[in-house]
């Protein structure tokens, strides 16, 4: 089962979940060593505290341990040896990304697909955000740009040379570039905010039937327009890189 596929299977086993008194108590993590491979005995338990899928949660894990493992009966086998603090470290990065609500910070929530895009749904204060999966890329450049305690480091310098930006650490050098003022401008206009008004070219339909804009980096849903329209909108609501109008 691929990630796609687990969080899918996340969506639709979520159960319904408490009132706003209802606090995490997540039980800590049971690492067993076996071999050459660290068992959790008590993935499904934990899974079940944070109402979500016990196949996504061990998937997250993987990826934030960098490595392999498999799920059996509830318990993750991971490839290496891994202490009760990598795996506290791996679950509380999950539970920030996909339990707890940025606005409110209660862990009422649900995770929902909308026009494909994976979102994390507050029951308690109504927000809502999307969720994304962490690259491998960032992880390995979170680990290069660590610093460990009794370890040398020598700090790159940089100095500039007839408007050239050379790298004493590595010798890679670039041109030094001042950002033009209509870049600048261009950044501004493609910019969308909440409470503002604009006018937009509705260009798609989503699954709901709302119309579909896009100005720079942002998606625009607009209930009641129709794909060719051209309309002013009101942005009601932002989430990311998605924005949610009404007609103005």
């Amino acid at each position: 089962m691929d990630y796609e596929s687990s969080l899918d299977r996340a969506m639709e086993d979520v159960p319904d979940i408490g009132g706003d008194e209802q606090r995490l108590q997540i039980p800590d993590p049971e690492p067993q060593k076996d071999g050459a491979f660290t068992r959790v005995t008590n993935l499904d338990e934990i899974a079940d505290v944070l109402s979500r899928d016990t196949e996504h949660l061990h998937r997250f894990i993987q990826r934030e341990l960098g490595t392999s493992g498999k799920l059996e009966d509830g318990r993750g086998r991971y490839n290496g040896t891994f202490s009760q603090t990598d795996l506290d470290a791996a679950i509380d990065a999950y539970v920030d990304e996909y339990v707890l609500c940025s606005e409110c910070g209660l862990p009422d929530t649900r995770l929902v697909r909308e026009d494909r895009t994976p979102m994390l749904r507050c029951d308690a204060c109504g927000a809502f955000r999307p969720v994304t999966k962490r690259s491998t890329s960032s992880q390995q450049q979170q680990q290069q740009d660590a610093v460990e305690e009794g370890q040398t480091y020598t700090a790159p310098s940089e100095m500039c040379i007839r408007d050239r930006l050379r790298c004493d650490a590595c010798g890679a050098f670039r041109p030094v570039t001042k950002r033009s003022t209509s870049s600048q401008q261009q950044q501004q206009q493609d910019a969308v905010e909440e409470g503002q008004t604009y006018t937009v070219e509705i260009t798609g339909t989503g699954r709901k039937g709302d119309g579909v804009a896009e100005k720079g980096s942002y998606t625009i849903f607009v209930p009641g327009a129709e794909e060719g329209d051209i309309v002013d909108i009101y942005i009601k609501n932002i989430s990311g890189n998605l924005a949610f109008a009404r007609l103005d």
